[in-house]
């Protein structure tokens, strides 16, 4: 009776919990979307409007392939910012970092790219992207002068934007989605019922 009546508990508790955290994992990647929309939604091309009086609002996010005079030798300072729609750090970066008026004020001396890593692995791979939030800074010799990795607060941000000094390196998330984790509790949920069921077996032999 006491293996029987472990086994209806863990089979009434798993699929439960199973519930409950697969609901969290999917919810991940909406909100980080939401975030990043509502982000992109107030932002235009850096093209001619960049130069109106008005200070902009937000960042102007570009694209890799209008680096004016290409990455190699560019104009203007360059910031690459690679992300991930379901990275929970780029979506604090964004919504803190990327909001702080100092910062938004210098990045329209740099001509700013946000690249989705997922896009695009060929850019990740050629600047050595090893998880996300990464941030590259590029100067008009086409020299990566300074890196950022995971999220930083405004003040490690402008250090890093204004000179070569280094800023410490913090928590990143992989360059693979987190998929796998609801992956990996899909095959602990089988294992459960699997022994819930021998359990079970031995119950009534007995």
């Amino acid at each position: 009776m006491v293996y029987a009546d472990r086994g209806r508990s863990l089979k009434t508790f798993f699929p439960i919990f199973l519930v409950l955290i697969s609901i969290m994992l999917l919810g991940m990647g909406p909100i980080s979307q939401m975030s990043e929309a509502a982000s992109d939604g107030n932002t235009t091309n850096n093209t001619g409007d960049s130069f109106n009086q008005t200070a902009p609002e937000n960042i102007i996010w570009n694209s890799y392939e209008d680096i004016p005079g290409g990455v190699d030798l560019p104009y203007m300072p360059i910031i690459l910012y690679f992300h991930a729609d379901w990275c929970g750090f780029c979506a604090d970066l964004e919504a803190e970092t990327f909001k702080n008026p100092d910062i938004i004020s210098t990045a329209v001396d740099f001509f700013s790219v946000k690249i989705d890593g997922d896009d695009s692995p060929s850019l990740v791979k050629k600047f050595d992207v090893e998880g996300y939030p990464t941030v590259v800074f590029i100067n008009t010799s086409g020299e990566e002068y300074n890196r950022i990795k995971g999220y930083v607060g405004p003040g490690d941000f402008m250090t890093a934007m204004t000179t070569d000094t280094p800023v410490s390196s913090a928590p990143t998330c992989p360059l693979e989605s987190n998929s796998w984790i609801l992956f990996g509790l899909i095959g602990i949920f089988v294992a459960v019922l699997v022994i819930n069921y021998v359990m079970e077996r031995r119950s009534r032999r007995r």
